[in-house]
């Protein structure tokens, strides 16, 4: 089904590219300069695979929350309804913060102060290239459901 232009929120960066962008041009600096989180020889599987795990739980939570009520992860498509249950009652952007926790895990897992590093630059660009235009677009097109739904439940968990 094609949609119109302008019924979409006109994102400049597709989320999950930022993140793995980020994530492969740190790993080449880790390459060629290796700085580690933990100790060498630690348990970096031991810890950043349980961290990856918890991301990808919290992503299929918020996939299945948005199943429940009609809509879809993909930010390319008009969006209908707002899906407030699930990870949706504790953040307005529960599949971002999936994203960023799988991040940190793989940064763990691989044992690289350099991809740490750079998960607050893929967090900024998708904040600025994404989230900031998907609330213009979600309170343009919902508008009180929407500006509701904001005043409820912060962006990122409890910081924002």
């Amino acid at each position: 089904m094609a949609h119109s232009s302008d019924d979409l929120p006109h994102g400049v960066v597709m989320p999950p590219l930022a993140y793995g962008g980020v994530l492969v041009v740190t790993a080449i600096v880790h390459v060629f300069a290796p700085a580690r989180v933990l100790p060498a020889g630690s348990m970096r599987f031991g810890v950043g695979l349980p961290v990856i795990a918890f991301g990808l739980a919290i992503l299929f939570w918020a996939f299945f929350a948005l199943r429940s009520v009609g809509e879809h992860p993909e930010p390319g498509r008009p969006t209908e309804a707002i899906a407030a249950t699930g990870p949706y009652a504790f953040s307005r952007n529960p599949i971002y913060v999936a994203f960023t926790v799988v991040a940190v895990g793989v940064s763990l897992a691989v044992n690289s102060a350099w991809m740490i590093a750079g998960v607050p630059l893929a967090l900024g660009v998708v904040w600025w290239g994404t989230v900031l235009r998907e609330e213009r677009y979600l309170e343009s097109k919902l508008g009180e459901t929407y500006l509701a739904y904001k005043r409820r439940v912060p962006r990122w968990f409890l910081f924002i």
